[in-house]
C-alpha cells in the first residue's frame, strides 16, 4: 500500500535529520578536542550535541528501512546492526549528559576511578562495531539495487574499513597523533559522510514518490 503524503514527508525529513545528525555527532568530539585538548572528560556540553546527533541518526535508520521497502535478509541485518549500535552509543552519550547536568552544567573531568569503566568500554566497542559494520552492509545492499548511488556505496563501504586500517597502523603513529585520533572522531569521518549521503538517498527517494 502506498504510504500517505504525511508519512512520506516524515520519512523525507528523517533523511534530512540523518544528515544533520551525522554532521553533529562527527563534529562534537572535534569541538571538545579544540576546547579541552586531550584531557578526558566524563561529561561536557558537547555530549548533548552527540546525543542529539545519535537520535537523529536513529531516525534516519528508520527512514532508510522505509525506502528499502521490505528489505532482504542482508538489509534487515544491516539496519538492525546499525540501529542497535547507535542505541549502545546513545546510552553512553546519555550517561555523559546526565553527569554534565548533575554537575550543574559544568564539565566533569575523568578521575580515573570508574568501577563501571570496563562495561562502558565494551559497550562502546560493541556500539561502534555494530554501527560501522551495519553501515558497510547498507552499502552492499545499495550496490545490489538498480542504478546504485556509486558515491554513497563507496563511503558506506569505507565506514568500517578506515577505522580498522587506522587501528592496525596505530603502532607506528606518533603518540600525539594517536591521542588526537582517540579524542576526536577522525576514525569515523567516513561513517559521518556515509550518513550524510544516506540521508540524501532517503530524501530523494521519498520526494521522488510525491
Amino acid at each position: 500500500m502506498e504510504p500517505s503524503p504525511k508519512r512520506r514527508r516524515a520519512v523525507a525529513w528523517s533523511g534530512v535529520g540523518a544528515a544533520v545528525g551525522a554532521v553533529c555527532w562527527t563534529a562534537m568530539p572535534w569541538l571538545q578536542f579544540a576546547a579541552f585538548g586531550t584531557r578526558p572528560y566524563v561529561g561536557t556540553v558537547y555530549d548533548i550535541g552527540s546525543l542529539l546527533g545519535l537520535g537523529l541518526l536513529l531516525g534516519g535508520v528508520a527512514g532508510l528501512s522505509t525506502v528499502f521497502d521490505r528489505p532482504e535478509r542482508t538489509g534487515r541485518v544491516a539496519l538492525g546492526a546499525t540501529g542497535l549500535g547507535l542505541c549502545c552509543l546513545g546510552v553512553l552519550a546519555a550517561e555523559s549528559v546526565a553527569a554534565y547536568v548533575a554537575a550543574g552544567f559544568t564539565p566533569v573531568p575523568a578521575t580515573g576511578e570508574d568501577p563501571a569503566g570496563l562495561v562502558r568500554t565494551w559497550l562502546a566497542i560493541t556500539g561502534y562495531a555494530l554501527a560501522l559494520s551495519g553501515t558497510g552492509l547498507i552499502g552492499v545492499v545499495l550496490h545490489r539495487r538498480p542504478d546504485p548511488p556509486a558515491v554513497t556505496v563507496a563511503v558506506c563501504l569505507l565506514a568500517p574499513v578506515v577505522p580498522v586500517l587506522v587501528v592496525l597502523a596505530g603502532a607506528i603513529l606518533p603518540l600525539p597523533v594517536r591521542m588526537a585520533v582517540v579524542r576526536t572522531s577522525a576514525l569515523f569521518l567516513p561513517f559521518g559522510v556515509a550518513w550524510v549521503a544516506l540521508g540524501r538517498v532517503v530524501r530523494l527517494a521519498t520526494t521522488g514518490r510525491t
